[in-house]
């Protein structure tokens, strides 16, 4: 067996081991399903799709009417769209609603009939990237991702419309270097259209800006601020602009001492909470000295890297951890690099050596469900794999600095 094999192998026996063993004791321990999911409840199924639908019903007012509207206007006018194929009445945004909204069968066919079409661009855009490797191995990875916790157990029992976005982003970074222009110019509306539901993805810009494609990243600006911008006059106008940005200033500033491990500050928090520290102005500043830190870090070593994947791993590391008022679905934004990675691999780009088994270790356990750690938190078993990949590269990269082999 060569080594490309035999890397994708480990990947497939390591992720899917944890999965099946899990679903073979679900069985004989109901419980483990409340362990799995976001927050250990149901309660909040589905809530990212139907809470966003309730608050789309009155457009013009989405921002006005709560401070829990964390997405684009673009976002809410595709949501309001969805709420008119079934336009019920509801009469507040209380949990109430989300509920009634939720248990309407007509919604909840919409709703998974959008998932089910997800799923399958999800399949097939990652065959398309992945086109060197064998068909049932391409299954078997797309599997692994949607059965692993960060899908199964976040994406989708949440409904988040990131799993949306990752497929645009999939999509996009495939098309960038096409050699057909029309494929160059789509994957620039595909950023922008993520960028106007998760605003995050507006990161990959830099891409072009490495990449001295500046009259690309020109147009990639304009797209952005279009789909950003212009549909605020659909969303209550400059005063819905306002109360928006003032909705997500809220949000960077709530602080989760001691509740999640889903960034490099809540992560940082919750340590220092479980060292028997307690939260205080110290704690405050150094989580956000050591976040941007690690921004500054990943955007340096974005720029000297001469490795394609690593470009990805350091800009959707970012998106993945930096955010500080994020939940475990940002663990997805992780699946981009591992295509790219294991596309070199398959390509002969990527020599295969001790450290690419690391990475795939490390990768196979993010998009795993990690029953060896049952009495642990699920979340802190899908981020320390996370931090790791990213602070192994960051070893990895300046060491070939400091030989000379990346340019300073």
């Amino acid at each position: 067996m060569n080594k490309p094999n035999k890397v994708i192998n480990l990947y497939l026996i390591i992720s899917l081991l944890g999965i099946v063993l899990f679903f073979l004791i679900i069985p004989f321990k109901h419980d483990i399903m409340k362990w799995l999911v976001m927050e250990h409840n149901f309660k909040y199924t589905f809530s990212d799709y139907f809470r966003q639908i309730i608050y789309s019903t009155n457009l013009s007012q989405v921002y006005l009417i709560t401070n829990d509207t964390p997405f684009p206007p673009f976002a809410y006018i595709m949501f309001h769209l969805l709420w008119k194929l079934n336009p019920i009445k509801y009469n507040s945004t209380t949990y109430a609603s989300l509920v009634l909204c939720r248990n309407n069968s007509i919604n909840l066919i919409i709703f998974f009939v959008i998932l089910i079409i997800t799923i399958l661009a999800l399949y097939i855009v990652i065959n398309k990237i992945l086109k060197e490797s064998p068909l049932f191995k391409n299954i078997l990875l797309v599997t692994s991702l949607i059965l692993s916790a960060p899908f199964l157990g976040g994406t989708i029992e949440r409904g988040n419309p990131i799993l949306l976005v990752l497929v645009l982003l999939l999509l996009a970074v495939y098309l960038k270097d096409s050699p057909n222009k029309v494929c160059r110019e789509l994957a620039l509306i595909l950023i922008a259209i993520a960028a106007a539901f998760k605003i995050y993805p507006a990161l990959l810009a830099l891409l072009y800006v490495k990449e001295r494609r500046f009259k690309e990243f020109l147009r990639l600006g304009i797209y952005c601020i279009g789909l950003l911008f212009i549909p605020y006059l659909f969303t209550g106008g400059y005063k819905g602009m306002i109360n928006h940005f003032a909705i997500l200033g809220g949000f960077e500033k709530y602080q989760l001492w001691n509740y999640r491990f889903t960034s490099i500050r809540c992560f940082y928090y919750a340590i220092m909470s479980s060292f028997g520290f307690h939260y205080n102005n110290f704690f405050l500043v150094s989580g956000v000295i050591l976040e941007n830190l690690f921004i500054a870090i990943s955007i340096f070593l974005f720029y000297k890297t001469n490795d394609k994947w690593k470009s990805l791993l350091y800009l959707f590391g970012i998106m993945a951890v930096y955010v500080s008022n994020s939940f475990r679905y940002t663990a997805i934004y992780m699946v981009v690099p591992l295509c790219f990675l294991i596309k070199n691999i398959l390509n002969g780009k990527h020599q295969v050596n001790k450290h690419t088994y690391v990475y795939i270790i490390l990768f196979a356990l993010i998009y795993t469900i990690p029953i060896y750690g049952v009495m642990l938190e699920v979340d802190f078993l899908i981020f320390v794999p996370i931090y790791l990949i990213l602070l192994f590269s960051f070893y990895e990269d300046f060491k070939l600095i400091k030989k000379n082999k990346i340019s300073t």
